[in-house]
């Protein structure tokens, strides 16, 4: 898959709106400067979540969640970096500007948006392994039911299983 050109990736950061792509997603109520709401990321009864549309970023104080436009998009729908920039694009009626073949896709790339976007994906990667792996071990699924845990909720909370091994992932 080509990589999105950065300068395009700034440019839809530019061109939405951070408070109307929360606001889209769950209901913002206006506290001074800032937006407010319960955080959608955990569970809480008073507001912890804030939007500051002037510096474009949200913060959640009860989970520590925060970040652009692009980060709630990906944590929110459960999209990858780049989904989530086509997903905003979409949004402000961009049309997607891709690198030219042979480029790092790390050039110029904000580091910490990189290193978050790989590590979802590998930590995705993996939960789902172990998940799977689950699905093949008879005693695990018998000592799970044993504690009284039901598949639907396996399935809902993707528990996994790591088999005997030191080196299981990885082998894979």
């Amino acid at each position: 898959m080509p990589f999105i050109k950065n300068d395009f990736i700034d440019k839809v950061l530019a061109r939405v709106d951070i408070v109307d792509v929360i606001n889209a997603r769950v209901k913002l109520k206006k506290q001074g400067s800032s937006y407010t709401c319960c955080c959608p990321f955990h569970q809480e009864k008073t507001p912890s979540f804030s939007v500051n549309q002037k510096k474009q970023y949200f913060n959640c104080f009860g989970c520590h969640k925060a970040g652009s436009a692009i980060k709630f998009v990906m944590e929110y729908d459960n999209l990858s970096f780049s989904e989530a920039v086509v997903e905003l694009a979409n949004m402000v009626g961009l049309e997607v500007e891709y690198e030219e073949k042979g480029r790092s896709r790390f050039n110029n790339v904000n580091k910490e948006e990189s290193k978050t976007s790989i590590y979802f994906t590998l930590l995705t990667d993996a939960a789902k392994l172990f998940h799977q792996e689950l699905q093949k071990s008879e005693i695990a699924q018998q000592y799970l039911a044993a504690r009284g845990i039901t598949k639907e909720t396996i399935e809902k909370y993707e528990i996994g299983f790591a088999p005997n091994s030191w080196d299981f992932i990885l082998k894979i």
